[in-house]
């Protein structure tokens, strides 16, 4: 179990998004159809370590509540982030799609080889988020009319998920280059 969550907190890291606690606060309460995706621990070890990186004078009692928190204070802990999230320069909406890219992400690497049982996990993925309109996903019925026979062919197959690599690599660089103007004003 713990070894699923500080993948998530590992793929933010190696494709250079920055987390910050709105992103944490979402992690922890769940999005979608998916519940918890990071445990407690992760959200104290995240204080912890932002803690080491700021000047004693700036410290938030917040921050320092996560830090020194138990792994069964949740609750509070949950409340610290909802007060820590409203500091933050995002949207929930930014934050969702840091998730969403990083759930992408890892279902591509385990989906399927066969079209069939591929095309459908790509269809429960997109329906865990209501279809959203930047999906590069083609539902059948839905916004394509194809038949069944062609829509899970392999050709068609190799086709989606080609454009849902080149989704998530045009998601990364808006999300990095996101990230990189919070920096640059000092979020």
């Amino acid at each position: 179990m713990g070894c699923r969550y500080k993948m998530y907190m590992h793929l933010f890291n190696n494709e250079g998004i920055q987390v910050n606690w709105m992103t944490l606060l979402i992690g922890l309460k769940g999005l979608g159809n998916h519940n918890s995706l990071i445990e407690v621990k992760e959200v104290i070890n995240f204080a912890v370590e932002w803690l080491g990186t700021v000047l004693s004078d700036s410290l938030d009692e917040n921050v320092i509540a996560i830090a020194s928190a138990y792994e069964s204070d949740r609750e509070d802990i949950e409340k610290s982030l909802k007060r820590l999230s409203s500091t933050v320069d995002s949207t929930e909406e930014i934050e969702c799609r840091k998730w969403r890219f990083v759930l992408l992400k890892r279902r591509l690497k385990y989906l399927s080889r066969d079209p069939l049982y591929g095309m459908i996990g790509l269809t429960e993925f997109w329906a865990d988020f209501n279809y959203p309109d930047d999906s590069p996903h083609m539902v059948q019925g839905r916004n394509i009319n194809m038949e069944p026979k062609e829509y899970y062919s392999q050709e068609f197959y190799e086709d989606v998920l080609a454009k849902h690599h080149s989704w998530l690599e045009r998601e990364r660089r808006w999300l990095t280059l996101r990230g990189s103007y919070e920096i640059f004003r000092g979020s």
